[in-house]
């Protein structure tokens, strides 16, 4: 099973970032992502951070 198929993960497609912290979670739990980010906009261009994201 896909993560992205996990009830709860994604629950629509948007424009703005929805869902990515609990991405970043899982990334960093399995060791993916070394350093925890504080916030979505810590990965995501300037440019974004005027977006309702998540």
């Amino acid at each position: 099973m896909s993560i992205l198929n996990e009830p709860g993960f994604i629950n629509d497609y948007r424009t703005d970032p929805q869902g990515t912290m609990k991405f970043a979670t899982h990334l960093h739990k399995i060791g993916t992502l070394k350093t925890m980010p504080a916030a979505w906009t810590d990965y995501y261009l300037p440019e974004s951070a005027d977006l309702n994201g998540n």
